[in-house]
């Protein structure tokens, strides 16, 4: 991954930044703010669970899955795998996750450090070419939540070992990420089968385009 921090001046710069990944990505970046803060006004800090949403094999958005409760780290790796064989399951090449993260310092682009942030909203946006990490600070202050636009930024990763730059994907959530972004293997399971078991396990789901998971059957291949 490389170490470079890509700041933005506005939606629209963002937007420019992300679109070779996804097009008005800002927009989803508006929707994970909007539900977070519902989150927190429900049920308080510190209870939101990681987040997707996903879109179908043309691109549609299709709907949001929240993660059931995660007992520990290797529990929670497995509970996002779990949510990841629904994009799999429609031939889905593009999903955006969103986590709750604590980071060990919070500073602007021009390097000045903003005392008393511990905490961001990382927001990925995956695609088999590659993913950008979106990382937006934010703190809780008189029972709201107060975000740090000025000081998030995102990194670009690539899914290949460039041999100029030395970038490559990392880390094993972006490789969890990358495993399942890939349309070729559409999985053991039918989109049905997936929710069925996202009902008898916790998760939390809304389908808000059900026609979008039958896009896979309606490209037409090329000879």
């Amino acid at each position: 991954m490389s170490d470079k921090k890509f700041y933005y001046s506005n939606p629209e710069q963002f937007d420019k930044d992300i679109s070779y990944l996804l097009d008005n990505a800002y927009s989803e970046v508006s929707k994970f703010k909007n539900f977070f803060e519902k989150n927190f006004a429900e049920s308080g800090e510190s209870s939101f669970s990681p987040t997707m949403s996903f879109f179908s094999s043309t691109e549609n958005f299709v709907g949001v899955v929240t993660c059931r409760p995660a007992q520990d780290k290797e529990d929670l790796y497995q509970a996002l795998a779990e949510m990841l064989y629904l994009p799999m399951s429609i031939n889905s090449e593009l999903f955006v996750i969103a986590t709750d993260i604590t980071i060990s310092s919070c500073s602007d682009k021009d390097g000045a450090l903003i005392s008393d942030v511990t905490d961001a909203l990382m927001i990925s946006f995956v695609r088999p070419v590659g993913c950008a990490i979106y990382i937006l600070p934010y703190k809780i202050q008189d029972n709201n939540v107060v975000w740090y636009d000025h000081a998030s930024y995102f990194n670009k990763i690539v899914t290949d070992v460039d041999a100029n730059t030395g970038n490559e994907y990392a880390g094993d959530l972006v490789e969890l990420f990358y495993t399942f972004s890939s349309s070729d293997n559409s999985g053991a399971f039918s989109p049905e089968e997936v929710l069925h078991y996202f009902d008898q396990n916790g998760f939390n789901h809304k389908i808000f385009n059900p026609k979008a998971l039958n896009d896979k059957y309606h490209l037409i291949p090329f000879a």
